[in-house]
């Protein structure tokens, strides 16, 4: 297993962002590319140049990771809700996703972190023809994917009252998709977030676990939630970890959505950690440092 924390592109101190990370024990970093916002639908339309240069740079950075010595196993392109759609979209679309696709397969990702689309029920119409769609999506997506030696690593949010709040509903995706590299981005907030035990799903998503994401938390969908600092929510955390060992898992631990630690400057005034949904190096440092110690334990 890996310590992971994730870094965006367009950082304007990249290479000190880099630095501090290493030094807090992060070993890999998953990137964050292509982030549109809220104008998803454009992305399979980006013309060529520009998706060049975007590939470029995505180049140049993993260059640069991997010179001080950390790996870039995991990328994060921002599809969002719309990986279906952009392989739906015809052949720019395919075009699309195989130059992102290839590039990745040259640089050795070999994990792409995905979103599924996730409405409530109640705001599906036709669930099964909504369903047979996502499949075919799917099914195309994994295909292509596996031209080049990757895996989708789907991050079933499992919300409250929503298409994939069950494990019996996520268990058959899996099972209709039938593709050995599609896979879940375990997340432990949004599992604990519904009543399950992490370790448990662990175990049971055991041939399917792909990525991890780490959280800590406190109640559930329904009646009220809220982000715990690492080792005070209601997640069995070391039983987590007893599992991810149990099972084997190589892959990347990334943390995320923990609170504040402490008292912390406004992002404007960081020289790092300066985006406006950052933490500040002081939550960022304890909240490594505190896996980094799980993982020796």
């Amino acid at each position: 297993m890996k310590l992971a924390f994730p870094t965006e592109l367009n950082r304007i101190n990249f290479t000190e962002h880099l630095l501090f990370l290493k030094d807090c024990g992060v070993e890999s970093i998953p990137l964050y590319f292509m982030n549109y916002g809220d104008k998803m639908e454009l992305a399979p339309a980006v013309p060529g140049e520009q998706l060049d240069m975007m590939l470029a740079a995505l180049v140049a950075h993993i260059i640069e990771i991997r010179s001080v010595g950390m790996s870039v196993e995991v990328l994060y392109p921002d599809f969002r809700t719309n990986i279906v759609d952009v392989v739906h979209s015809g052949e720019q679309g395919a075009e699309w996703l195989k130059k992102v696709f290839s590039t990745c397969s040259e640089l050795g990702i070999k994990d792409i972190g995905a979103f599924p689309k996730n409405p409530k029920k109640d705001e599906i119409e036709d669930l099964d023809k909504w369903d047979a769609e996502q499949i075919d999506g799917y099914q195309k997506v994994c295909a292509l994917a596996d031209e080049y030696g990757l895996r989708i690593c789907m991050h079933f949010n499992m919300s409250w009252q929503s298409r994939f709040d069950t494990v019996e509903a996520i268990d058959s995706y899996f099972e209709r998709v039938d593709c050995d590299n599609f896979g879940i981005l375990f997340c432990f907030g949004c599992v604990a977030l519904v009543g399950l035990d992490v370790p448990e799903m662990l175990m049971h998503w055991k041939d399917r676990l792909f990525i991890v994401h780490l959280r800590d938390v406190e109640g559930d969908w329904s009646k009220g939630n809220s982000e715990k600092q690492f080792g005070t929510g209601s997640i069995d955390l070391k039983g987590s970890v007893a599992a991810l060992k149990k099972i084997g898992y190589k892959g990347i631990l990334h943390p995320e959505h923990f609170p504040i630690f402490g008292s912390e400057a406004p992002s404007g005034e960081r020289v790092l950690f300066d985006h406006a949904w950052d933490r500040g190096p002081l939550t960022t440092a304890w909240s490594l440092g505190f896996w980094k110690g799980m993982l020796c334990d």
